[in-house]
This record gives structure tokens, sequence and C-alpha cells, in this order.
């Protein structure tokens, strides 16, 4: 997409992921050894980029064919564009109404089709418990997370489409902080089983002199304890950065694009639990 700025670029990198999410499904737990990441990351951070750049997708992409370039000519209600946004010649980009054309509306919806779906890919459990959140990187979440959150409040402007295209768009910020949440989990949980194994050991060869094997180990679980009750606060903080950055201040719209923290927060109660019952038993 980064050569191919044209309504058809869009549309058959659209294709591309698609077909991507297909193979994905398909291939169950050996997903990750097709390279399904990096390609699935190289699309997310193209469409990323055009949903986050700071000039209109009317600017970015310019009609081509003599079809788009009527639908650049009309406003997304059908009527026409005022005089002055409307473009001269097949290719060249507009500056367009405020509230776009209705080739500007079709660009947008397909990058946000394109955003759900590599979003969608990256969040299988299949493809994201064999990785680490290094190989998608946060960076990338963040971004992904603030093009979903710009995507609905360009849609909710649009009374035609809002009730269709919000929904798929919140999903997508949902998954977001579900698949960064997801990956931190991965980690505390690949720690509690370290620490539990060796408290296991600890206390069946527990012997008058090994009261300091004891302790260090009831610290380290006591450590772990402390880091998952902060877990849920600090996903929470990552997502209002987004939310914050973005403007979104509406709390019934902040509530929805939060609410994967409580299952993160029940995940976390259940392994706070195990630890206790670990503490309990190496008194």
């Amino acid at each position: 997409m980064e050569g191919d700025r044209s309504a058809l670029g869009l549309r058959e990198q659209h294709v591309a992921l698609r077909l991507l999410d297909e193979v994905s499904h398909v291939a169950g737990n050996a997903v990750g050894q097709f390279g399904a990441l990096r390609l699935i990351r190289r699309g997310l951070e193209a469409v990323t980029k055009v949903l986050l750049n700071g000039e209109s997708v009317q600017r970015l992409v310019a009609p081509v064919s003599a079809e788009e370039h009527e639908l650049a000519m009309s406003l997304p209600s059908g009527e026409p564009v005022p005089r002055l946004g409307r473009p001269t010649t097949l290719g060249s980009p507009l500056s367009g109404p405020p509230c776009g054309t209705a080739f500007s509306m079709s660009v947008s919806s397909i990058l946000q089709g394109s955003l759900c779906t590599a979003i969608g890919v990256i969040g299988l459990p299949e493809l994201r418990s064999s990785q680490a959140l290094a190989a998608v990187g946060e960076e990338l979440l963040a971004a992904s997370l603030r093009a979903a959150l710009r995507s609905m409040h360009m849609v909710s402007c649009n009374a035609a489409t809002c009730s269709s295209a919000r929904a798929p768009l919140l999903a997508a910020a949902q998954s977001c902080l579900g698949i960064f949440a997801a990956f931190a989990l991965q980690v505390a949980t690949q720690q509690l089983d370290e620490l539990r194994r060796s408290a296991e050991i600890a206390v069946v060869s527990r012997t008058p002199g090994s009261s300091s094997q004891i302790t260090t180990i009831r610290n380290r679980l006591s450590e772990h304890a402390n880091e998952l009750r902060r877990l849920p606060a600090a996903l929470q903080v990552w997502t209002e950065a987004a939310l914050d950055e973005e403007g979104i201040v509406g709390v019934a719209v902040r509530r929805e694009v939060l609410s994967p923290v409580s299952a993160a927060a029940a995940i976390v109660a259940r392994d706070l639990a195990a630890v206790e019952l670990l503490l309990d038993r190496m008194q």
C-alpha cells in the first residue's frame, strides 16, 4: 500500500488480508509456521499509518477511474460537492468538504475493514499464544487502538453508516485492549507456573535448614501478587491514554472500550487466589 495510494490498491490489500484471515483460521495451531504475523503486521502498519495521518483520506487517496471521479464529486448524501472542492482531473487529490465525499467514505470503509480484519487475525489465540508481545509491538497495538477509536468517531458523524460500521470498529478497539491484556496475562501465567513448581518442590523437600529457600519463594510469590494487582489498572491507563489522545470523552463510549479490563481482572483474581493457596501451603 505504500506504493499504491489508490482505491484499487486498498481493495487489493483488503482482499489479501481477508485471505490471510481465512488461512489463519484453517491453519489452527500451525498458523505461526507460515509467517502470518509478519504479513499481518505489515498490512496493519500500512492501514494504521493512513488512518492516523493528519491529512484527510480524500487528500491521501485520489480518484482514478471515471466512476471514482464521479463519487468524488458527490457528498455522502448524494448531493453534488460544492464547486470549490471538486477535482479538475482524474488522479488529482482534492480538499473536499469537511464531511467528506462519497468516494472518501468508500475509501475509509475499505481501510476500516482492513483494520478490523488485521486486528482480528493478531487476536487469534493460536497465533498470539506462540508469540511474545515484542513480535506484535506495543506501539503498533496502541496505534491500532487509536485508529479504531478515530474511525469510530468518523462513522458516528454519518447517521447513514453509524449503526452498521460502529460495531466492528468498537470490537476492533476492544480487541486491541484484549490482545494487550492477553500478552500481559500470558507472561504472568508463565511466571506463576514457574513459582508454583518451585513452591511445590520446596514444600516436598522441606528440611530444618531450608527455611531461607522457603522465605525466598514466598517473597517472590508476594511480589508476583503485587504485580498482578497492578495489572488491571495498568491496562486501564494504557487504554485511557489512547481515548484521551483521540478526544473520546463520552462516558458510555469509554466504558464500552474499557470493558475487556473486567475480563482481565477476573483472571487476575483467579491467579491471586492461587498465589494465596501457595503461600498458605508454605507456612
